[in-house]
């Protein structure tokens, strides 16, 4: 649960500040991306509880545009955020994914 907290108060820089205007910009752009898909990826767990990333993007990729490694970039940043949760980790068990308590509904 700390962890958690952590990342949800620090945000890794998505660009450095010596690099040049352009480059802030792409970052800027990106975060807004990467928060859309965010939402996108912690609704589709809410349609489709118990599933791998994988399950995830071979039914949902057509209809949102995001492929498996979207997906599976995204589901730890939305864990972080208390939006799902994972079960199975250890040796040889795949990541499934669950709606947290805490996030409610989207």
């Amino acid at each position: 649960m700390k962890q958690n907290l952590l990342f949800q108060k620090y945000q890794h820089p998505m660009a450095r500040t010596t690099d040049p205007k352009s480059s802030h910009n792409a970052a800027a752009k990106h975060r807004n991306k990467a928060e859309s898909n965010r939402q996108h990826v912690a609704a589709l767990v809410q349609m489709s509880p118990g599933l791998t990333s994988k399950k995830l993007a071979e039914i949902y990729a057509v209809t949102t545009g995001l492929d498996r490694h979207e997906i599976a970039r995204r589901l730890p940043e939305c864990e972080a955020r208390n939006l799902v949760i994972s079960v199975g980790r250890g040796s040889g068990n795949e990541l499934k994914w669950f709606p947290s308590k805490e996030g409610g509904n989207l």
